[in-house]
This record gives C-alpha cells, sequence and structure tokens, in this order.
C-alpha cells in the first residue's frame, strides 16, 4: 500500500542551522501560492505567524506550516472571485428605477457631496 504524501516537506539545513519548507499544491492550494513557498525559511512567514519563525524542533516546524496552510487557504477564500447576483428586470423597471429621485445611484453621489439631487 502506497504512503499518502505529505502536504508540506520539511528540511533541515546543516549549513545554517535551520529548516526549510516546501508546500505540496495537491492539498487545497493554487498551484501558483505553492510555488512561491518552495525552499523557503520560516523566517519569510507573514507577520500574523511571526510566533512560528524559529522552529527549534520538527514538531514545531510542522505547526508552523500547518498554520500557514490554514492563513493561505483563508487568504484564498477570501480572495475568490465575487458571485453577481442577477436580477430579472424590464427595460420599464430599469428606467424607473434610474430615473427616480430615490433609487437614483446619482443621487446618492450627489447627496453624500452636498449637492442638489439634479
Amino acid at each position: 500500500m502506497s504512503k499518502t504524501p505529505e502536504p508540506y516537506i520539511i528540511k533541515w539545513r546543516n549549513d545554517s542551522k535551520t529548516f526549510q519548507f516546501t508546500l505540496n499544491f495537491a492539498y487545497g492550494l493554487n498551484e501558483r501560492v505553492c510555488a512561491q513557498w518552495q525552499r523557503k525559511s520560516f523566517c519569510n512567514l507573514p507577520e500574523e505567524l511571526a510566533i512560528y519563525r524559529n522552529p527549534k524542533t520538527k514538531s514545531a516546524a510542522k505547526a508552523g506550516v500547518d498554520a500557514l496552510i490554514s492563513y493561505l487557504r483563508k487568504k484564498q477564500e477570501e480572495g475568490s472571485v465575487r458571485r453577481i447576483i442577477i436580477e430579472d428586470i424590464t427595460v420599464g423597471d430599469w428606467l424607473e428605477k434610474f430615473t427616480a429621485i430615490e433609487t437614483n445611484p446619482r443621487t446618492g453621489i450627489n447627496v453624500s457631496k452636498n449637492r442638489p439631487y439634479s
């Protein structure tokens, strides 16, 4: 039975005595985002994850990468495409909506600038 790959790879660097990691894109993250996080040091983590920047053990490094993955997933969901709500509206209703003083977008702009309605 084959072993499932980890969502990340953590390696110990002997030359600098630090850990470095690479993210695997098969776990729900964008491939472009994972390419940006290849062979990175923990000092490159964002400000929100500053507590994970200097791991001393491999378990602390794993916790840091797990926190980074959840942070990137959250950012990915926030930046997702916004959905446009489609309304069935006739031409007459559209004209009425945009020519009425109460619902005209231009009216709101003028009111916010203390100008007259028209």
